[in-house]
């Protein structure tokens, strides 16, 4: 796998199953969109344009060490992926969490200045595959299901 450089407005394709794909755009900082494209060919307009599945942190193993090949790059123009803007748990501080806004990262944040936020995890790109492969399937993701208790659990205390 070659390495790349992860550019905001980069498309991507990730492998689902043989020779079927899914894609995404890196938006920034981080922070990818995947989009319920299904299409046969490469159209980098028409996967833009599809439904977001879902957005999320990824660490570096998916688009820069190579997993997911860059197919092409288009500015990013939708209004609901112009903006980074996530929150994390502080672990071990019930009540605060890090936020998260274009790259910036602010510490000991009360947890009512996350009202809104994109509640974040920075993710595995095996992850990320297995989520895309359960979303096509009808299949709740497991990890999303364990994230989910693990917030509720940080939230009850």
């Amino acid at each position: 796998m070659k390495k790349q450089k992860p550019v905001p407005g980069s498309i991507f394709k990730i492998e689902i199953e043989d020779n079927r794909y899914a894609y995404g755009q890196i938006l920034n900082f981080g922070d990818y969109a995947f989009f319920d494209y299904k299409g046969d060919g490469e159209d980098l307009n028409q996967i833009i344009n599809s439904p977001i599945m879902f957005r999320r942190l990824v660490n570096i193993g998916g688009v820069e060490m190579g997993r997911w090949p860059i197919i092409g790059h288009l500015p990013i123009e939708r209004e609901e992926l112009q903006h980074t803007k996530y929150w994390l748990p502080e672990i071990g501080k019930p009540g605060f969490c890090k936020i998260i806004i274009d790259g910036k990262w602010y510490y000991d944040e009360p947890m009512e200045k996350a009202e809104g936020l994109f509640e974040g995890g920075i993710a595995a790109p095996e992850n990320i595959e297995q989520r895309i492969r359960d979303f096509y399937s009808g299949v709740e993701n497991k990890d999303d299901m364990i994230f989910k208790e693990f917030l509720k659990k940080f939230h009850s205390k």
